[in-house]
Formats: C-alpha cells, sequence, structure tokens
C-alpha cells in the first residue's frame, strides 16, 4: 500500500485530482473575510478527501461528515479512554456514528472503484484477509486521521510566515513566475501554464520554505524500544525494554546543529547556501519522522502544500486584519505532529487583479491561469 503514495504514477495520479479539486474550490474565491486557519481547514478536507476517495461518492462531500469529523479530532483524547464516550466526549462519539455512516454509503456505493491507487490496494489487502466490511468502513477514519490532521496546520503556517513577510512574498512570487509560459489564449486573453511538478522538483526556495515550517512546528515524538542496557554520556542509563521517546522539537531546536537561529524562522534555511540546515544529517530533522515510522505521506503532504503555496501566492492577496500580521501561538494536540493556532486569524482575501510573468515581461489585464501536475 506504501507504494501507492510514494512517489511515481500512483502519487502523480492523486496528485492531480488534489489540484483540479483544490483550483475548482479556490477559484471563485475573491474579495472576502474569513478566518485563515477555518478557510484552510475547509479546503484541504475537500480536495484531499477528493484525491483520496474520488470526487464522486466521497463521504465528505456532505458537509454534515466533514463537521462531526473535525468534532472526532477535537475529542480524540476524551473518546481514546472508551468510558461512556456518548457522555464524556458527545460530540466525537456522534462524529465517529456519521463518519462510518458515510463510509457505510460509500462503500454501499462501490465508491472505492473509482478512488485514488491507495484506497483501491487497501480495499484489494482487506479483501484478501477477510476484514469485514463494518472493520472496512471503520478503518477508513485513520486514514481521514492522517490525511488531514497534519497538512492543515502546515498549510497555516506556511501561508502565515510567507505573507507576514513581504520581502519573502516577493521572492516565492519571482521565483514562481520562473515557471510561469504563456500558452495560446482565447481572443483578448492570456493564457498563463504552470506546471506544479516542475516546481515541486526545481523550487529550492519554495521547497525550503516548507522544510522550514515543519522544522518550526513540529510537535511530533517518535518511540524506540531499547532493546539493551545502554548508558549515554556515562550518565543516563537506559534500561532493556523501556520505551524511548524522541521529541522533534528538542533536535529542531537544537544549536549544536542549526545554530543560533534555530529558534527562528529563515526561510532560505534549507537552501544549498544555507549554513545553518542544509546537508544536515537525516536524524537532525523529524518532521516527518524518522526510520521504520517514517511517514510513508510524506510525499503527497508536501505535494499538497506546494500547490496551495503557488496557486495562492501566484493568484491572491491575504490581508490581516488590523495593521500588521500577527501570529497566534501554536499548542499541541493528541493527534497531531505540527503545532495547531491556539486562535485564528482574520484575513480579507483579494484576488489579484493582474498576473505578472516577470521573467517574460509579460502583464496582462486579462488572464487565464492553468495549472497542471503532468
Amino acid at each position: 500500500m506504501h507504494s501507492a503514495i510514494a512517489p511515481g504514477n500512483s502519487l502523480d495520479i492523486t496528485t492531480e485530482h488534489f489540484l483540479r479539486s483544490i483550483t475548482g474550490f479556490l477559484d471563485p474565491i475573491n474579495n472576502r473575510n474569513v478566518g485563515l486557519f477555518s478557510w484552510i481547514r475547509k479546503f484541504v478536507t475537500r480536495a484531499s478527501t477528493d484525491a483520496i476517495y474520488g470526487a464522486s461518492e466521497n463521504p465528505f462531500q456532505d458537509p454534515a461528515v466533514e463537521a462531526r469529523f473535525w468534532a472526532i479530532d477535537r475529542q480524540f483524547a476524551l473518546l481514546g479512554l472508551n468510558i461512556l464516550p456518548s457522555v464524556l466526549a458527545p460530540a466525537g462519539h456522534q462524529g465517529r456514528k456519521a463518519v462510518f455512516k458515510g463510509f457505510h454509503q460509500y462503500y454501499a456505493h462501490n465508491g472505492h472503484m473509482s478512488a485514488s491507487p491507495l484506497v483501491q490496494a487497501r480495499h484489494e489487502v482487506h479483501q484478501r484477509y477477510g476484514i469485514s466490511t463494518t472493520d472496512i468502513e471503520h478503518f477508513d477514519l485513520s486514514v481521514c486521521i492522517g490525511l488531514l490532521v497534519n497538512t492543515v496546520p502546515a498549510v497555516f503556517w506556511t501561508l502565515c510566515y510567507t505573507y507576514s513577510q513581504p520581502t519573502l512574498l516577493a521572492d516565492a512570487r519571482t521565483a514562481i513566475s520562473s515557471y510561469v509560459r504563456v500558452c495560446e489564449g482565447s481572443a483578448g486573453v492570456c493564457k498563463y501554464c504552470v506546471d506544479i511538478a516542475e516546481i515541486v522538483a526545481g523550487c529550492p526556495l519554495l521547497a525550503s520554505i516548507i522544510q522550514e515550517t515543519l522544522r518550526v512546528q513540529s510537535t511530533n515524538a517518535s518511540g524506540r524500544v531499547v532493546l539493551k542496557d545502554t548508558k549515554l554520556e556515562d550518565t543516563y542509563v537506559l534500561k532493556k525494554d523501556a520505551m524511548l521517546l524522541i521529541p522533534s522539537a528538542e533536535l529542531h531546536n537544537n544549536t549544536s546543529v542549526w545554530g543560533s537561529s534555530c529558534k527562528e524562522f529563515d526561510p532560505q534555511r534549507f537552501m544549498q547556501h544555507s549554513v545553518n540546515g542544509a546537508n544536515k544529517a537525516a536524524s537532525a530533522y523529524r518532521a516527518f519522522g524518522g526510520g521504520s515510522s517514517l511517514c510513508p505521506g510524506r510525499f503527497l503532504s508536501k505535494n499538497e502544500i506546494m500547490i496551495i503555496l503557488v496557486i495562492v501566492v501566484l493568484q491572491y492577496d491575504l490581508y490581516p486584519q488590523g495593521e500588521k500580521w500577527t501570529l497566534p501561538t501554536g499548542c499541541p494536540h493528541i493527534t497531531t505532529s505540527i503545532l495547531t493556532p491556539v486562535n485564528d486569524i482574520q484575513v480579507k482575501i483579494e484576488k489579484k487583479e493582474r498576473v505578472r510573468a516577470c521573467n517574460l515581461g509579460i502583464c496582462m489585464e486579462r488572464v487565464e491561469l492553468h495549472i497542471s501536475y503532468f
């Protein structure tokens, strides 16, 4: 199943479906005041689940299922106690029922037949080992958690860092412009084409922005079992069979690895010329875990964040309420590996009236923007 979301044809197919859904959601947006985190959560939830489960039968097309899922996430810790969930976590308890019902209808309508390679591969394995239909429907809740709960805050922080620094926003737009091509358009309309795959593969600044966002906001902890009694630095004794937790935040704030600026957001940290980020040991960067527990969905997640960053930066200006951007405090949550903002940021979204391709020296009043992944 991991091969379905590893680099290759299956990942490309899933990414293309995500791109198709996200552009359909974002294109009509203009001159709207929104809570940034809430807005991101809505379109990421829809586009990600469309890409995985197929747009035609996706249970999350129902706004009630979407809302119920996030109720589960909010009360996940209480649900985990498995003690009177209808009393201790009523919203989460009802949310599970609604999500399970949604997936029951999904499989009853053979929605998996038009789903992503991941869902089809999972279904084939489940059938091969005699997993009941009810269990298959319930197992998909874990897929949704893995798919959504980290990508949403990761997109939020990425856009916050990019838009709160005017110089960085300008640099990002300049970097993206080198991948913009003028294509044939209809009369009076200039059509610009952007190949996201080219940017994913070859735009070091955007890749560095995303990596640095994940480094700064990461809050996961990798777990390991101690195989034998081990003494560290002649001081700390780790006993055999003990559980060892490795918090990413401690590693990501280690000055001996990342330098004195480790607590700061440096958008160029992971570019080749940087002395404080590039070519560091893989063990020093744990945003997606490491070793055998390295997140198999990291490629899709990074593609999704990159796609959103490119589309929003190219087409929209975001203005915070008030005179300047004030980034909220992040807090950990039991389901996430990325800090979640304590409070939302109210912003005004304005679609750019003109799209400028700086490297081509072209500026058109009327434009079409065609974005593809192949």
